[in-house]
């Protein structure tokens, strides 16, 4: 396979990881030949999204969409791979026409829409679906520079939240007044933002509360901010 960049060639052993889930992007790769297994962790459950071989590519998202990877690169079989930096392949777009190049941009960020909404519908239960979604909803103001250790400002209504995750409406005000119960959110108001939606605790909180509510263990945890509970009515008033 012709590949008009600069890269260079790994070797890797079966079992090795390339890259994990969660880390920034440096580069990506393409096989040319063994196997290399992509693997997605959702909650506790592990996928295997994809078992790329020669000729296939992968780690491209991280750099088109400038986001975290979204799974974990494990090889299958001892693999040789070519790995293209993220510095080489940028320069490489930039001798490209510049819609060709937002094009790419637009398909990365839509691709990534499309596993996002295929992670949520792994998921049955309306706890599930809504903390995943404030999961991603969180990561998106963090990669916007909006947010990032500790509590986070989610710009989004009742309506926007309950379509996000697939859940009704009532679903929807259901786990949010259970989350506001464990001190987890507060609508943003609450907090002092002149703007729409919730000031949110970070990701590993709402894991945690699903992992409790998961085994029915709803003890509360301790607020993260000096404010109580609102009432349904507080929550329903926000939904437009």
């Amino acid at each position: 396979m012709n590949i008009p960049v600069h890269h260079t060639i790994e070797n890797y052993a079966a079992g090795s990881v390339i890259f994990q889930q969660g880390e920034t992007a440096h580069a990506l790769y393409v096989v040319e030949s063994g196997a290399v297994e992509l693997r997605r962790q959702v909650h506790v459950d592990e996928h295997v999204l994809a078992v790329l071989t020669a000729g296939e590519f992968f780690g491209e998202m991280g750099l088109l969409n400038q986001r975290t990877r979204s799974a974990t690169a494990v090889v299958r079989r001892d693999a040789r791979v070519r790995v293209i930096t993220a510095e080489d392949f940028r320069a490489f777009l930039g001798q490209q026409d510049s819609f060709l190049t937002q094009m790419l941009g637009t398909l990365a960020s839509r691709l990534d829409q499309a596993n996002y909404q295929t992670e949520i519908f792994m998921y049955e239960h309306p706890d599930n679906r809504m903390v995943q979604s404030l999961c991603h909803a969180i990561d998106e103001q963090v990669q916007r520079g909006e947010g990032g250790r500790g509590a986070v400002h989610v710009p989004l209504t009742l309506r926007e939240l309950a379509a996000r995750a697939s859940v009704s409406l009532d679903e929807t005000v259901d786990v949010i007044e259970r989350l506001a119960n464990d001190g987890l959110i507060i609508p943003a108001c609450a907090a002092d933002i002149d703007d729409r939606g919730y000031v949110v605790a970070e990701s590993e909180l709402l894991v945690q509360y699903l992992d409790k509510a998961t085994s029915k263990q709803h003890q509360r945890a301790g607020t993260w901010v000096g404010a109580g509970a609102s009432t349904a009515a507080s929550y329903r008033s926000d939904m437009n």
